[in-house]
């Protein structure tokens, strides 16, 4: 009896344990692993870009016959953007920042360029050809300008850090049939806020001198932006405004450049600017650079 009792205990060691059937509500392991695994971080509806640029030129002279002076000049500039582009709303935001100065010979330096542009827009994208929109935009410097008459006269002080400090609202209607052009027209508002240099404000019609003008009016702007061999980048922006007081009230501005980019940071850049601001000056001003820089892409 005994030798049964003990045969029967090592009979059920030795048979498997029961196996119980797995839970089909919960995912088998490699399963999960393999989902955690192939899981991306999902991307920033946002699409940010930021270069800035440095170009110098000099030159230098030693008993040279024909004559000439020594000069260095160099100019930096920073440009950002940052673009949310959804399926219904486009909100659109960019910025500039351009700073030089010359040294001509043995006088002090002199600046050459100063300008911070800013500007915000957002579009409801109805089609390519019909888009409502509001924007606004800011213009000012860094540093205060001066003009130099001659050498034999003492330099004059025409503008200062947000004096003048331009300002714009808009809103209208915009259109962009393709990805290289899209233009826009608008009811808009154009600030301009002056401190010392009430020139760009006053209106010379009244006694009181004027330090903020406000000007209702009508805005167009047209933007044109294509690379063109990959290597080859073509910008121009044309603005005017008319407040309909007559011709020779419209301000115009119109930029252009071309940048043909060599290597990852080395370009070679032509640049061109038109105004028409009569409060500003009596004639058409224009300027236009040439130069070879050092570009590098921040984002």
């Amino acid at each position: 009896m005994n030798t049964i009792l003990i045969l029967s205990a090592l009979l059920a060691q030795q048979q498997p344990a029961p196996v119980t059937a797995p839970d089909p509500s919960s995912p088998a392991p490699t399963a999960a692993l393999a989902a955690s695994d192939s899981a991306k971080p999902v991307a920033s509806p946002w699409k940010n870009e930021a270069q800035t640029s440095l170009n110098l030129a000099s030159a230098y002279f030693d008993q040279w016959a024909p004559g000439g002076e020594d000069n260095l000049s160099w100019t930096i500039k920073l440009a950002a953007r940052a673009e949310r582009d959804g399926s219904d709303w486009n909100w659109l935001s960019k910025g500039s920042a351009e700073f030089g100065q010359i040294k001509l010979g043995d006088r002090a330096l002199r600046k050459t360029t100063d300008e911070i542009k800013a500007e915000t827009m957002l579009s409801r994208k109805l089609s390519k050809y019909l888009n409502p929109f509001v924007a606004a935009g800011l213009q000012t410097q860094f540093y205060r300008g001066y003009k130099y008459p001659a050498d034999s006269l003492p330099r004059l002080a025409v503008s200062d850090p947000l004096d003048p400090l331009y300002l714009s609202q808009s809103a209208g209607v915009g259109s962009k049939p393709v990805e290289w052009f899209q233009t826009r027209l608008g009811a808009a508002l154009r600030e301009v806020r002056t401190d010392y240099f009430t020139t760009y404000s006053d209106d010379p019609t009244t006694s009181e001198v004027e330090d903020w003008k406000v000007e209702p009016g009508l805005e167009w702007v047209s933007e044109y932006k294509q690379t063109i061999a990959k290597n080859l980048l073509l910008q121009s922006t044309l603005t005017t405004f008319t407040n309909f007081k007559g011709a020779d009230e419209i301000v115009l501005v119109w930029t252009n450049g071309a940048t043909f980019q060599f290597t990852s940071f080395i370009n070679i850049n032509a640049s061109g600017e038109l105004h028409r601001d009569l409060q500003q000056a009596d004639a058409w001003q224009w300027k236009h650079v040439l130069a070879l820089g050092l570009t590098y892409n921040l984002l």
